[in-house]
């Protein structure tokens, strides 16, 4: 059993879907509070399971979440409570990252092909592991000081490139 707490707004939307999430993942899905808690036979498909109740967490749309079943697909979370020293820094950091009407943040899902919520002081990324990795780096380029036509000229320079 997987035990995974969500924002009580989301519980909503995990329960609208349970049947659906339980046919498509193959366990079992109980709902209590802010929790979540995952049965199956397979611990692997648990595993497997937590990144996907995780990612709905966060508010990524169901179709979205379900890619993460391939593991080509991966959810990347970076917790700014963890590299940024306070909260005044991270309001500022994360307004560097949403940008002027979102405009930074759409722009790094668009060239990264990814899909980006940002939850209180986490952001998540879901997409390509190869994309999810460079937009990742881009993220903390941006929130560590750098600025937004590096960090950009940073993701044109290696979305494509596999070595990342």
């Amino acid at each position: 059993m997987q035990i995974i707490r969500i924002p009580s707004e989301r519980i909503k939307y995990i329960r609208e879907h349970k049947n659906r999430l339980e046919r498509e993942l193959g366990l079992k899905i109980n709902i209590r509070d802010n929790a979540v808690e995952l049965f199956s036979e397979d611990g692997y498909t648990e595993y497997l399971s937590i990144d996907i109740i995780k990612a709905l967490g966060l508010g990524f749309d169901l179709d979205d979440v379900l890619k993460l079943k391939d593991p080509e697909y991966v959810l990347v979370i970076v917790d700014l409570d963890e590299i940024l020293p306070n909260e005044k820094t991270i309001t500022r950091q994360l307004g560097r990252v949403i940008g002027t009407r979102g405009i930074a943040k759409r722009t790094f899902e668009n060239e990264g092909n990814v899909k980006i919520r940002i939850v209180d002081h986490s952001i998540g990324i879901l997409g390509l592991r190869h994309d999810v990795e460079v937009i990742k780096r881009a993220i903390l380029k941006l929130v560590s000081g750098s600025k937004h036509s590096t960090v950009m000229r940073y993701i044109t320079d290696h979305i494509h490139d596999d070595s990342v």
